[in-house]
Formats: structure tokens, C-alpha cells, sequence
């Protein structure tokens, strides 16, 4: 009896295990499969002040309200698109620079940040850059825009359709530049000079005092005949 019991069994097995495996992989292959990487982002957080290194020496300081890393995706890129503040340190901690933009991406392959929005760069020397968009090369300390720019330096203001420069700003190319102010901040401080003094009046009233008081000398009236005869 045990027999006959486990023999229809042992030959339902075999048509039953291909079903039951074809179930598994039915249910299995019921999520669809992730294709585009670049939409999902690795980790997302919120309210951030981080502070980034570079060779083991704090460089820089982010303040976001957003930061999303796509570190999977076909392009790793750091996405900061509720607003960006970067602040640059020297060795001695000091703020040298800063950055502010509506939206911005940082390729890490790369090194490159890409800031929209409204840019405003801001560094050391009082210089400053007002744009729509602006690449930063960080291992090329390069900076540059294909977008109207606004420069603001202590000696001029200048408006170009776009620019190129070091980070530090020491150099720049303009192309198509707009205009250009040039102005002296301790002239435009300083108060107007007071105006020249009349100096007609002080150098001829004492001679008429000194030729009404003292008569001419004799020798005075023979020169002029010693000169006409000569």
C-alpha cells in the first residue's frame, strides 16, 4: 500500500516541479528592471553643513538644503537643487571664497562643478561674478561661463556675453564685452581739493606798496637811453 500511495506521486514530480519553478520566476520577474540608474539617487539627505577634504586638509564647507548622490548612475554627480552655499577655506581655516547658486551639480569623476541659477561668486580680494551659469574646473583652477556675466571688481565694472579665468580671478578673458567702468574708490572717498588761490592779487598789491613808498632811484632813468643806443 505505501507503494502505490507514493508512485502516482513520484510520477506527478516531475510535471509539477517545472510549474512550481515557473511560478517562482513569474513572481520574481514581477518588478520591473531599474534601466536608467541616473534617476535614482543613492543616498538623499536634508539639511546639511558638511565639510569636504582635500589630501587631508579641510578645503571647502556646503550648506544645502538638499544633496542628492547619484554615485550609480552612468555620470556620478553630486545634485544640490534646492540652493547651494560653498565656502573655500585656506590652511589657516579662513574664508578665501564663496559660492551661492539656485541649483548645482558636481561631477566627482571630474572634478567639475556646474552652479545655475542665479551664481554669485565671491572671493578674497573683493572680486565678484554674477551669472546664470558657471563651470568650475577644480583640478584645473579654471573658471568660465557661456552665459551674460556681470564682474564686480574694486576698480571697474565690466558686462560681457562671457568669460574665462583662474579661480582666483588675477586673469580673464571678456568675450564681447559691454562696457567697462573704471573709478578710484580713495579719490571717490577723499574730499574735493580746495580751489587755487588768487595769486594775481597777493603778488601785485605789495609792489604798489613798495613803489609808493619808496621814490625810484637816479641810476633807474639812464638805462633805458644806454639800452636804445645799443
Amino acid at each position: 500500500m505505501p507503494f502505490r500511495r507514493l508512485f502516482p506521486l513520484s510520477l506527478l514530480l516531475p510535471a509539477l516541479l517545472p510549474l512550481l519553478f515557473s511560478c517562482e520566476e513569474a513572481e520574481r520577474s514581477s518588478a520591473p528592471p531599474i534601466k536608467d540608474r541616473d534617476s535614482i539617487a543613492v543616498l538623499k539627505t536634508s539639511d546639511i553643513i558638511s565639510y569636504i577634504s582635500d589630501s587631508g586638509i579641510t578645503k571647502y564647507k556646503i550648506l544645502t538644503k538638499q544633496w542628492d548622490m547619484y554615485d550609480r548612475a552612468r555620470v556620478p554627480r553630486w545634485a544640490f537643487e534646492k540652493g547651494l552655499k560653498l565656502e573655500e577655506f585656506d590652511r589657516k581655516y579662513k574664508v578665501i571664497s564663496t559660492i551661492e547658486c539656485d541649483t548645482a551639480y558636481y561631477y566627482t569623476l571630474h572634478r567639475i562643478w556646474e552652479l545655475r541659477g542665479h551664481v554669485k561668486v565671491k572671493n578674497a580680494k573683493g572680486n565678484q561674478i554674477y551669472t546664470s551659469q558657471l563651470f568650475w574646473e577644480q583640478d584645473k583652477k579654471k573658471l568660465y561661463s557661456n552665459r551674460p556675466v556681470h564682474i564686480v571688481q574694486p576698480d571697474k565694472v565690466i558686462d560681457g556675453n562671457s568669460f574665462e579665468s583662474n579661480q582666483d580671478m588675477t586673469w580673464y578673458i571678456i568675450h564681447k564685452m559691454k562696457g567697462q567702468v573704471t573709478f578710484d574708490e580713495k579719490k571717490l572717498s577723499s574730499p574735493p581739493p580746495p580751489p587755487p588761490a588768487d595769486t594775481t592779487q597777493t603778488t601785485t598789491a605789495p609792489q604798489e606798496r613798495e613803489t609808493s613808498a619808496q621814490p625810484a632811484a637816479p641810476a633807474d632813468t639812464t638805462r633805458p637811453a644806454a639800452r636804445l643806443k645799443s
